[in-house]
């Protein structure tokens, strides 16, 4: 409002109001409120007061980080994936492996034992319905042939836990003729590859660590918080990610303090199925601490400071009043606050206008200053 306006209406306000208790406030007419710019919202109760931002870093959860090793000795003879996100079942890396192959070999040679088996069985229950064969002598037959079952259904468990596809197992067993002797290694999970420890032709060793993997939903942002913050905190609180519309929630508190910043590390989990957050990204956080009974928020320009206390100028049915508040927090152009004399009551505040306004009631207050 212009330095004319203002002397217009200070001056208007200390002859209307000269002579009259403060504790009435003022009484403005709609000409007054149109020239002084005067803007009023509805302060809302709120369930959770936001605190100050604070830095995070995401982080792979320590408790699914994976050392995943070779199943085989072999050859790498393909790498498909280096670093980075990966999916469940993506192919990593190839190797050539002769003990495959030698595995192969020994299927094949089960299943030709099974067939022998299968027809010494047969014949041996034939004689015995025909009562040549002794009971003893069938009964030896089949047990030989569930043997030879049981040993061709492990070595086929062995073959898949060492890597071998469905589709080259079943080839094997129709086909009777070796299949190839590549192993394909796949993420276990989804997640974050990194420290490939293994090169192109590199030959490797049974159970040789090859690279490592971590799981990337949820994912965990590190917070580095000051031991007075921390102090405010517990598990499951919520935490709401700038910048975001997914809310995470504390998983743990680390109880040891840093000696040389005095700071907490809170550790806060995250779905993260859509792959938005990457291990490493910084980040930017607000803890959402569950608010008390006559907590509202109003815009951060309706506050101001009057008679040496943080307060909101409120309209009391069409009475301008000051209302000292206690500010708990302000945030993206927010203001959360609790009136200092609790009430229930709906607050219409005035966003625009309280400079205004507090220099009418100044000067109500002292009708013989300046």
């Amino acid at each position: 409002m212009g330095t004319k306006k203002m002397k217009w209406f200070v001056s208007t306000m200390v002859w209307m109001l000269s002579g009259t208790a403060f504790a009435q406030g003022l009484q403005v007419n709609d000409l007054q409120r149109q020239a002084m710019g005067l803007e009023t919202q509805t302060a809302q109760s709120v369930s959770q007061v936001p605190s100050a931002l604070f830095p995070a870093e995401a982080i792979m959860p320590l408790n699914t980080l994976r050392a995943l090793s070779s199943p085989t000795a072999g050859q790498v003879s393909e790498i498909k994936v280096v670093h980075g996100p990966v999916k469940q079942g993506e192919t990593i890396l190839r190797l050539q492996s002769a003990q495959l192959l030698a595995m192969q070999n020994r299927y094949l040679a089960t299943l030709a034992d099974l067939d022998v088996a299968k027809s010494q069985a047969r014949r041996s229950q034939e004689l015995y319905d025909n009562g040549v064969a002794s009971v003893k002598r069938l009964q030896a037959d089949k047990a030989q042939l569930r043997k030879l079952q049981t040993e061709l259904t492990q070595q086929e468990q062995e073959m898949v836990l060492l890597g071998m596809d469905q589709a080259r197992l079943k080839s094997l067993k129709t086909q009777r003729r070796l299949q190839s002797s590549e192993l394909d290694l796949k993420a276990p999970v989804n997640g974050q590859l990194f420290d490939m420890k293994v090169r192109l032709g590199e030959r490797v060793e049974a159970n040789q660590v090859l690279f490592s993997l971590g799981e990337v939903d949820p994912i965990v942002l590190v917070v580095r918080a000051p031991l007075s913050v921390a102090k405010g905190l517990s598990e499951g609180l919520s935490v709401a990610i700038d910048g975001s519309d997914k809310v995470g929630s504390i998983a743990h508190i680390d109880p040891v303090v840093d000696s040389m910043t005095q700071t907490v590390d809170v550790h806060i989990r995250v779905e993260n199925k859509d792959g938005e957050f990457h291990a490493g990204q910084y980040l930017k956080v607000r803890f959402l601490q569950p608010a008390t009974q006559n907590v509202f928020q109003t815009s951060a320009q309706a506050l101001t400071s009057f008679d040496g206390s943080n307060a909101l100028f409120v309209d009391q049915g069409g009475q301008i009043e000051a209302v000292a508040v206690e500010v708990l927090s302000v945030a993206d152009g927010h203001l959360f606050f609790r009136p200092v004399n609790d009430s229930s009551a709906t607050l219409s505040v005035y966003s625009r206008g309280t400079t205004a306004i507090k220099s009418a009631l100044e000067a109500v207050a002292d009708p013989q200053g300046e």
